[in-house]
Formats: structure tokens, sequence, C-alpha cells
């Protein structure tokens, strides 16, 4: 059985997916990890390497070998689907 998402596991999906639209390459381990506000790149590790696990994220070598799956596409869409919108958004 698949262990859940933790909800910052779906928000690193939704920011990796965000950040590739904005830049067209994702970001790095150190880029989420201090978007994220995490206390080390081992911890950012930790939790890429569950969603890779989760088979919603693959890895190469490198900071920048990360991409969503199709089905981390879909968590990653989800989530923010359900954020609430910027007042003045069109």
């Amino acid at each position: 059985m698949q262990r859940s998402l933790s909800v910052k596991q779906e928000a690193i999906c939704a920011y990796i997916l965000a950040f590739l639209a904005a830049e067209q390459w994702p970001p790095s381990v150190r880029e989420i990890k201090e978007t994220f506000g995490i206390s080390s790149t081992g911890n950012v590790d930790y939790h890429l390497n569950a969603l890779v696990d989760k088979g919603l994220l693959e890895r190469g070598k490198g900071a920048r070998c990360i991409r969503l799956t199709d089905a981390g596409r879909v968590v990653a869409e989800s989530y923010l689907a359900r954020m609430p919108k910027k007042a003045g958004a069109a």
C-alpha cells in the first residue's frame, strides 16, 4: 500500500510544476530548500526520494535533474487548483 502524500510533498510537486512553467527548467535542490524553509538539502532529498518512491517524480544525477511523472503533474495541478486565487488576478 502506498503511503499518502504530506502537504509539503504536494506543495513541492506544485512548486516544481510552476517553476518549470516559469523558467523552462526544474528547480535545484537548494532552490527547493530556500523556498520551503527546509533546514538542509538532505531533508529536501528525503522529500524528493519519497516522491520518487510514490511514482510522482524521476531524478537523475545533477542539481536540476528532476522530472514530474504524469501522476506527479496530476498531484501538482490538483494542489494548485485548491489554492485560493490572489486578489486582482485575472
